[in-house]
């Protein structure tokens, strides 16, 4: 998976099931929702992955796997904190942070808690690298 691009290094696109090189007529496109994914310039895209895939069948794959992967609040409040540290390249004080992030004062304790404490929910990945729905 890619966060916010949809090109590999070589500006190519790939499929984000199994990497094989795509060309414009054999792509399959799809937004799936992740907790994980923050864009870098847009609040109302946070959450949402568009995935990539060079058949129908991992692109039902790929949604699959986001399907069965949980939707943690706190992870995408806790991207969104590091896109507002990112972008002012200083410390914030709470009422900047706050503004900076949309969120309120509770949740950006979640998000903080849930970042010190919490899981780390990486996409899933088989040792092949290919995406799996197990992790």
């Amino acid at each position: 998976m890619r966060d916010d691009e949809t090109l590999d290094e070589a500006g190519e696109d790939i499929c984000d099931q199994c990497g094989r090189l795509l060309d414009s007529e054999d792509v399959r496109i799809a937004l799936v929702a992740d907790s994980s994914a923050v864009h870098a310039d847009s609040d109302r895209l946070d959450g949402q992955r568009l995935v990539l895939a060079c058949s129908d069948e991992h692109l039902v794959r790929l949604q699959d796997v986001y399907a069965r992967r949980p939707f943690v609040e706190p992870e995408l409040w806790a991207g969104k904190i590091e896109r507002a540290l990112r972008r002012n390249r200083c410390w914030l004080s709470g009422r900047r942070l706050r503004r900076a992030t949309g969120l309120s004062a509770d949740q950006i304790r979640q998000a903080l808690a849930w970042r010190t404490s919490g899981p780390a929910l990486p996409p899933p990945r088989a040792s092949g690298g290919e995406l799996t729905a197990g992790g």
